[in-house]
């Protein structure tokens, strides 16, 4: 039932805000969101100051797991492959602007 109301509420000409929207505070410094991983609450967030990954689920306001150092320079981001039980997605980076080929 749910989902039938969300579908007609996103074809109407101007979609409505269904329920609360909640905010949260993240305690991370400048972020960007890399990726919502499909059907969760979970998100990628990417810290380039320090060089991490981070995922956090959202409904719980708080990180899952240990950041993941990756580089302080993304260039790209795959659209991901979504499988059953399991999201996977790759990064274009370089720590080194010097050995650098973007040919």
């Amino acid at each position: 039932m749910h989902t039938l109301r969300l579908k007609r509420n996103w074809d109407t000409q101007k979609p409505q805000i269904l329920g609360p929207v909640r905010t949260l505070p993240l305690e991370l410094p400048a972020i960007d969101d890399l990726f919502q991983v499909p059907g969760t609450e979970l998100y990628v967030f990417y810290c380039p100051t320090s060089g991490t990954i981070e995922l956090w689920h959202i409904g719980w306001g708080r990180r899952v797991g240990a950041p993941i150092d990756v580089s302080t320079n993304i260039f790209d981001i795959s659209s991901g492959e979504d499988l059953p039980g399991k999201f996977s997605m790759a990064l274009l980076a370089c720590d080194n602007f010097d050995n650098f080929d973007s040919s």
